[in-house]
């Protein structure tokens, strides 16, 4: 059994590192990937179920933003929340938050977060920092070859 159990793990590691060869990758990304998956599938069934939570007194408060992280009931971090706004916030926690101050020099940065979904090959804009209407956005989507 152990003998079966040794092929079938060579056999795995094989398979991800002609993975991580063809895609000029690093072979951790791929023998860690179906770990991170897992994790992803937990958080969004625990987020489902109503189990995943703000940790407000774990949020980190910086300069115009604050990052929110979403615990699990036994204290797992699963992901963070980026609010960047001051009326998004509890009125309990508004008082914490650190004024945006830029430099003459410095400009904001535009950002967008995207949701990759890698089995079904998709992109989903979470947030942007920007707001555009939909039209700019279809006239420069047909613009671009």
């Amino acid at each position: 059994m152990k003998r079966k159990l040794r092929r079938r793990n060579q056999r795995w590691l094989s398979k991800q590192c002609r993975k991580a060869m063809l895609n000029d990758m690093p072979m951790d990304f791929f023998v860690s990937y179906p770990a991170q998956r897992a994790d992803m599938n937990n958080a969004s069934r625990l987020e489902r179920r109503g189990k995943l939570l703000p940790d407000w007194s774990n949020a980190e408060f910086c300069s115009g933003h604050v990052m929110l992280p979403f615990v699990s009931q036994r204290g797992k971090i699963y992901h963070y929340q980026m609010i960047t706004r001051q009326s998004d916030l509890p009125e309990t926690y508004q008082s914490r938050w650190l004024d945006a101050r830029l430099n003459e020099e410095e400009e904001p940065l535009d950002f967008q977060i995207i949701r990759h979904d890698l089995t079904r090959g998709t992109e989903e804009v979470m947030f942007d920092s920007v707001p555009q209407n939909k039209q700019t956005n279809e006239l420069t989507n047909k613009l671009t070859p």
